[in-house]
């Protein structure tokens, strides 16, 4: 949450779900890479062994499905609305 609007952005629960020995910026960079770049798993653990830093194949998954796992009730939530909107719009 930002102190001065009081509201929550995007992806911050996504890293409150996150836990482990990783900070907030692996934590960010790892669904930004996977999700917004289209960057497979084993091309992002080539990247880490890149830059030196150090991640499992299972520790990576398990993040990604910890992600994973917070998006779902968002998305949830769009599908329906989405659903609601398209029942109106037939009947109006």
């Amino acid at each position: 949450m930002r102190a001065s609007t009081r509201t929550t952005l995007p992806g911050q629960n996504c890293l409150k779900a996150m836990k482990g020995q990783y900070g907030p910026g692996i934590k960010a960079l790892v669904p930004t890479l996977y999700f917004g770049m289209n960057t497979s798993e084993p091309k992002i653990l080539e990247f880490f062994e890149y830059v030196g830093i150090s991640i499992s194949e299972g520790e990576l998954s398990n993040l990604l499905i910890r992600i994973r796992a917070t998006f779902t009730p968002e998305k949830d939530e769009i599908y329906e609305a989405g659903l609601r909107k398209q029942s109106l719009a037939a009947h109006g």
